[in-house]
């Protein structure tokens, strides 16, 4: 199949979620057993599917998944302030957004709850299906936890859900206020930056994201990152893991391994608490 007709496909499966939240705010009929799929593995077998292994690779994307994600967030929920923003600036299909709005409030009305979750979920990704997705995704997950059916357009989830957005997460502006960033940012290889001060050459994008959020956040926010474990073990990132204890508290380092059964990447899960670099943690 062309390159072509795999996006096309894809884009298609991401109109067929709109449809399903459109046709759920008519029929009320159905709805569990229509919405569930959604909500876990069948987004990521799309997406594999449509865009084949070799497209995904090249963009370095591995979907998080509900198990996966489920370790990341668990971490946050324990004391973590429920006012803060919370954003993954690479969340792909949604699934750490998703997993993070399973703890959120839910009210009977469908467009109240996404008006409440979208003042505190912010996401980008760079693929424009992407986000679709994690939006009508968003939405389902609100109708399956109780929110009433509502009709609901495409239109409608940019307005209602206006911080999840198409656009490079390396190219953000920085916060102003503490958030909390939860990511598994694109594992593949990339020219470090000019002002890169850990490295030279070519470095890996997840090194990238990184240190981008972690020197452009407040004080006092709290990253939440899954990370290929070449960043915790290999001799080049070094002077990246220093540079990162600079900046950050480390809260914990959790060892995944193997990121799932078709990736051949180990992983672990990094979560710290910004500082002050003048400031180092004790």
């Amino acid at each position: 199949m062309p390159r072509t007709q795999h996006i096309r496909s894809f884009r298609q499966y991401a109109e067929s979620l709109e449809n399903l939240l459109s046709s759920l705010g008519t029929t009320r009929t159905g709805g569990p057993a229509r919405i569930l799929p959604a909500l876990d593995g069948e987004p990521s077998e799309k997406a594999k599917r449509f865009l084949s292994t070799e497209t995904l690779k090249k963009r370095g994307a591995f979907f998080t998944g509900r198990t996966l994600a489920r370790r990341a967030v668990r971490a946050l929920l324990k004391d973590e302030n429920r006012c803060t923003q919370v954003i993954d600036p690479a969340c792909g299909l949604g699934d750490l957004l998703l997993q993070y709005a399973r703890t959120m409030p839910v009210y009977p009305d469908l467009r109240r709850t996404l008006q409440l979750w979208g003042n505190r979920l912010l996401g980008c990704d760079m693929q424009a299906d992407f986000v679709r997705v994690t939006k009508a995704r968003l939405a389902l997950l609100a109708m399956q936890r109780g929110a009433h059916p509502a009709t609901v357009a495409r239109e409608d989830l940019d307005s209602l859900l206006p911080g999840v957005s198409v656009s490079n997460g390396l190219d953000c502006p920085s916060p102003s206020q503490p958030l909390v960033v939860i990511m598994n940012p694109p594992y593949t290889l990339t020219t470090a930056p000019d002002n890169c001060s850990w490295a030279a050459g070519r470095v890996s994008s997840a090194a990238i994201f990184l240190d981008k959020w972690l020197t452009g956040s407040p004080e006092g926010s709290r990253i939440v990152a899954i990370l290929p474990d070449v960043l915790r073990t290999g001799t080049r990132y070094s002077r990246w893991r220093e540079y990162v204890a600079k900046h950050a508290a480390i809260n914990s380092i959790r060892i995944v391994g193997r990121f799932d059964g078709g990736a051949d990447v180990d992983v672990f899960i990094l979560d710290l608490s910004v500082t002050s670099p003048e400031k180092p943690p004790k």
